[in-house]
């Protein structure tokens, strides 16, 4: 019975000189308040840095992909894309030329009898190629020679053979270009994005300003900025 007694006597002392520590409901609504503002104001910018780095993750990707279909399309000719087909503008033969070295890829020729639409992508006069991961590209053979053409916004030294629109996120809006829609050139040998001081006229390149904004020319031609 002491032994009981001591006990309750020692646990009624710890209690007593027991402290409780706790908010007040006015500390912990200036506490959320508080977070609120910060996540409005930085919820933005963690937002469209997100949404920058998968654009970006994406551009490089369809470069890395069409880069090694075009170095292998090109090695099996010798080391070049020249005499490919026989006719200039020869959509369709280009773009089956390239689609033998892209795994797993769907095409969608140009101007086809089948259904009006492929794979969700309206038919037009040039063909696209979607790749594993819906990157939709449109393709434009220019030259059989792989000459190209010397107005601008190129530069009048440089011979290409083709270029071709990529759109990063499928037929996913806002399809528009500088957002989703980027421009790449095929020359002889190698795939350069558009906005590249290697093939086109300074004056012709966006700035960093408009290719951030959105909201200027040309701004397919933002494909470079957006890699480097």
């Amino acid at each position: 019975m002491k032994k009981f007694s001591f006990i309750l006597a020692k646990v009624s002392h710890h209690t007593e000189h027991s402290k409780i520590i706790a908010f007040t409901l006015a500390e912990v609504l200036i506490t959320l308040g508080i977070i609120g503002v910060v996540a409005a104001l930085t919820m933005p910018s963690l937002i469209t840095h997100h949404k920058k780095r998968a654009k970006v993750t994406a551009i490089k990707k369809v470069q890395s992909v069409m880069g090694q279909a075009v170095n292998l399309l090109a090695l099996e000719n010798g080391g070049t894309l020249a005499g490919l087909c026989d006719t200039n503008e020869n959509h369709n033969c280009f773009a089956e030329k390239l689609l033998l070295y892209l795994k797993k890829a769907k095409y969608c020729p140009a101007d086809s009898d089948e259904n009006e639409y492929c794979y969700g992508l309206k038919r037009t006069n040039r063909p696209h190629i979607i790749l594993p991961d819906g990157i939709a590209l449109e393709i434009y053979h220019s030259d059989k020679n792989c000459i190209g053409t010397t107005t601008k916004p190129y530069k009048t030294d440089i011979k290409h053979c083709a270029s071709f629109y990529a759109d990063i996120n499928g037929y996913k809006k806002p399809n528009i270009k500088g957002q989703d829609i980027f421009g790449f050139t095929i020359l002889p040998n190698q795939v350069v994005p558009w906005g590249s001081p290697i093939i086109f006229e300074e004056n012709s390149i966006p700035t960093a300003e408009t290719c951030e904004k959105g909201n200027g020319q040309n701004l397919e031609y933002c494909t470079y900025y957006y890699l480097y």
